[in-house]
């Protein structure tokens, strides 16, 4: 990852707000001394890393309107040439924070904008979440950043923990907020903006997918095939003309071996070496499929069994760098970054694409929210009984149910309610939200307001905010760091704009992409209805690890500070008691938290207690 800092404050304020800001300028250049200074001027001074990679340019703004840190695409999907931005453009895009700014461009980036004539200054995240993005206070000036492990030589405020964070974190480990583990950082989320107006400071959203959702719907079955085909295969061009070698992660399901597809059909593709992980668990093996893709786009594909990585839990991680958040996926890619590494130095990769985003872009849903949308877009009309049938295959539910569900939907226009939540029990975390409100509690900020649209669309809209903000910085080395071709702005936006009924097309989950890639994709990968996973080694690891783990749940923080009941633990974690398979998230949850709280305490950093 490319890292970067900002220092934002309003250069009105006086003496003593200059000075702060002078010191924690000089701080950074004094600990960082191999970082540039890419834009500087009176309220903003923006630094990133001296070796960004392929995937990381500075893009500085005509007539001192800001800096762009990331990689641009033109929105206009017949140009491929290098972004260049002329003076009125920058001066456009600084007056509105933004607002055209999205709508001209597509990448991975976050955009720093300062417009002269207000003395306001905003920063921008794009929809993708691939540049990850947070802010402190430290005193009037405000602090953007990247990692905040790059923050240590500078004087900042002690960090305290967030205990509502955890708490809700314990209660749902996919937590997208913009909260974080520590009261002082807030993360700026995917698609947000930040506006600094002399001392006061307004984040909010600027790219709303239920905006985008409201701008109209593709109903067309056959032109919808032809766009999601096309805008598939041309953000995996742009994205794949960035790079000379890179990792595919090929499970052998439908979406990594889409992007495999059009991967391996970019005229500047990159050379590409496969990486398939399996374990002995029949279920769980995939490379039978993976074989089929790879031989396919003609791909050298390298296979690795589960129990190549680390293996188990152990102090080690205690001493990884600590975090703004607690993840699970952190702790996964800790375990596993040595395998990955391993194959990164070999071929020298410079990235390990992904299929992550098509469950919640084609849609992999088993309900009857199909035949739902249908009647709140469209009424009784031609094709409502075909949309009643597609929903009762998919959901296996009788036509009588779905078609009543869809009527008592139409009438009462009542918010879709997540499945994932209604009747969450927290299990280990003693402050946990009543069931009433645990919607609440987690809901994303791209969530409020689309009570309007159709429950399906409400439905994926909750889905994509979570995955568009999952992936933050590993605490440790990664040499080919991951990369998510399908988020991508274009493809996002056409998946809002396709209705979910056209997206399970035939009463299938990703019944569109399948059509859509038959004859690109082996029939036998398009054909699959079950997809594989990895519980068994995740579920052999924490029984490999019990010993250390009963030690750090038993005699850690979260026990101590009564934030969970670590004796409800215990049985799990002696394996007295079979672990459910709802249980096991929570517990990993348990985990990561508890780790992270280590990693903070053993690094050194300042931590009021």
């Amino acid at each position: 990852m490319s890292r970067y800092a900002a220092f934002v404050w309003d250069p009105v304020e006086g003496a003593p707000v200059g000075a702060c800001s002078a010191a924690l300028v000089e701080n950074l250049r004094r600990s960082m001394p191999d970082w540039i200074c890419a834009f500087e001027t009176r309220g903003l001074v923006v630094f990133h890393s001296s070796k960004p990679r392929g995937d990381f340019r500075a893009y500085l703004l005509p007539d001192d309107c800001g800096i762009v840190l990331g990689m641009l695409f033109d929105s206009d999907l017949s140009v491929d040439a290098p972004v260049a931005i002329d003076g009125f453009s920058a001066r456009q895009y600084a007056r509105g924070g933004g607002k055209q700014f999205i709508e001209d461009y597509w990448g991975g980036y976050v955009a720093f904008f300062n417009d002269a004539s207000s003395g306001r200054r905003y920063v921008t995240r794009d929809c993708s979440g691939k540049l990850p993005c947070f802010r402190i206070r430290a005193g009037a000036v405000n602090v953007i950043f990247s990692d905040i492990n790059d923050l240590v030589g500078l004087p900042l405020p002690p960090f305290t923990v967030n205990w509502e964070y955890i708490s809700a974190f314990l209660f749902y480990e996919q937590l997208q907020v913009r909260g974080s583990g520590l009261n002082e950082v807030t993360e700026i989320l995917s698609g947000d903006i930040v506006e600094f107006r002399g001392s006061e400071v307004e984040q909010r959203v600027l790219w709303d997918p239920g905006r985008v959702a409201r701008r109209g719907y593709l109903e067309n079955d056959s032109r919808a095939r032809e766009e999601l085909r096309f805008t598939v295969q041309h953000c995996v061009e742009r994205w794949a003309s960035l790079y000379k070698v890179v990792i595919h992660s090929l499970s052998g399901g439908i979406d990594s071996s889409i992007v495999l597809s059009c991967l391996s059909r970019s005229p500047r593709r990159p050379a590409i070496t496969c990486l398939n992980r399996y374990t002995d668990l029949a279920s769980e093996d995939e490379r039978s499929f993976a074989r089929l893709a790879a031989q396919r786009a003609d791909v050298r594909l390298v296979e690795r069994d589960w129990q190549c990585s680390e293996g188990q839990f152990g102090s080690e991680l205690e001493t990884l760098l600590p975090t703004a958040k607690p993840s699970l996926a952190i702790i996964g890619a800790s375990l596993d970054m040595r395998v990955r590494n391993v194959l990164a130095a070999e071929i020298c990769a410079e990235a390990m694409w992904t299929g992550q985003g098509g469950d919640h872009l084609f849609f992999q849903e088993r309900s009857s929210c199909g035949a739902s949308d249908f009647m709140r877009q469209r009424g009784l009309r031609s094709g409502l009984l075909s949309a009643i049938g597609d929903a009762a295959r998919l959901s296996g539910e009788s036509y009588w149910a779905v078609a009543r569900t869809a009527f008592a939907d139409w009438r009462t226009s009542a918010p879709w309610q997540p499945s994932h939540l209604t009747g969450r029990k927290s299990y280990f975390a003693l402050d946990s939200p009543s069931p009433d409100h645990a919607r609440d509690y987690v809901a994303h900020p791209w969530t409020s307001g689309i009570t309007d649209l159709p429950k399906g669309k409400q439905g994926q809209i909750w889905l994509l905010a979570e995955v568009t903000n999952r992936h933050r910085p590993a605490p440790i080395p990664e040499l080919a760091p991951e990369h998510h071709p399908l988020l991508s702005q274009p493809l996002m936006e056409l998946c809002l704009r396709l209705p979910t009924y056209t997206l399970l097309f035939g009463g299938r989950p990703r019944g569109l992409a399948r059509t859509a890639f038959n004859g690109y994709v082996p029939s036998a990968i398009l054909e699959r209805r079950s997809k594989g996973g990895t519980t068994s080694y995740w579920m052999q690891t924490v029984r490999q690890s019990s010993s250390y783990l009963r030690e750090l749940i038993l005699g850690g923080t979260l026990h101590r500070e009564k934030i969970i009941d670590g004796r409800l633990l215990d049985p799990y974690l002696r394996f007295s008691e079979p672990i459910p398979v709802a249980v096991f998230p929570r517990l990993i949850a348990c985990i990561s938290a508890e780790l992270w709280l280590r990693s903070w305490s053993n690094a050194g950093l300042r931590m009021a207690a």
